[in-house]
Formats: C-alpha cells, sequence, structure tokens
C-alpha cells in the first residue's frame, strides 16, 4: 500500500490459540516480514520506487489512457496533476519523499478526476486489487512491481 504503517498495523502480530473449552486462550507472536496482503493499488508502474511522475508517465495504463506519444499527452498528464493539487516539483521526487499530506489526499484526487480524463473504464479502471509482501524493515514489494 502507499503507506507501509497503515498496512503493516492491519497485518496482526499476534494469533491467539485457544484449548478445547475454549475459556483459556494463548497470545503466540508473529512476525510481519513475508507476510503477503491484498490491497487495492494504482496501475503506476514501480510507484514506491520511483516518482509520482515518472510512474504514471510509463504506466502502460495510464499512457495509453492519456494518449501519453500524442503531441499534448505529456500536457494532459501534467494537467491532471495540477487539477489535483499536485505540484510537478514535488511529483518529481521519490514517492518515498513525497509530502505525507499529498499521499493521504492521492487515493481520493486521483478518483475525483479519473472518470474526466479517461482513466475508468469496465474493468475497474486506474485501481485493481493488488497483493502486498511485507519485507524486513516493515517495507512492502508489490506484485505488480516485480512481475
Amino acid at each position: 500500500r502507499l503507506y507501509p504503517n497503515d498496512v503493516i498495523s492491519r497485518s496482526s502480530t499476534a494469533i491467539f490459540a485457544e484449548d478445547g473449552d475454549g475459556k483459556h486462550s494463548t497470545r503466540v507472536s508473529t512476525t510481519e516480514n513475508g507476510r503477503i496482503l491484498a490491497d487495492d493499488e494504482f496501475r503506476f508502474f514501480a510507484l514506491r520506487h520511483w516518482s509520482l511522475y515518472d510512474a504514471m508517465l510509463y504506466s502502460n495504463f495510464v499512457s495509453t489512457k492519456l494518449q501519453i506519444h500524442k503531441p499534448g499527452g505529456v500536457q494532459r498528464l501534467q494537467e491532471l496533476l495540477a487539477r489535483m493539487g499536485f505540484p510537478l516539483d514535488d511529483c518529481r521526487q521519490p514517492f518515498a519523499f513525497l509530502r505525507p499530506s499529498l499521499k493521504r489526499r492521492l487515493r481520493r484526487m486521483v478518483g475525483l478526476y479519473a472518470k474526466e480524463y479517461g482513466l475508468e473504464d469496465g474493468e475497474g479502471g486506474i485501481q485493481y486489487r493488488g497483493f502486498l509482501r511485507v519485507t524486513g524493515y516493515k517495507s512492502l514489494v508489490s506484485a505488480q512491481d516485480v512481475s
């Protein structure tokens, strides 16, 4: 997910083993490392590893829908980011260093403008249900990023 601490906190760090009569339970701690979680993700290429701008620019889905290859396509992407209230300077820095306030607004703002820019279709559009793996140091790796 875009907010690693939120996803990791949702994956419980303990399970409870109960005896046969259900009166006694034992807390067994588990590690987050290696867990696989399902969560909604954007169709942005390598978002956690690149900048928001580059992830959208090089995404097959976004570049096709916004017709990046045609004159004015890159302008449409920049216009979308501007209308969402995301400064281009911030969007061009690594996503890990993007202001937390912009990260929190990303899902809502993309949802607000997706239909207007043709990023929604009958197959779910710009968001889909994906899988994440929790790795060491509470970082996440998306199945999309490694495929």
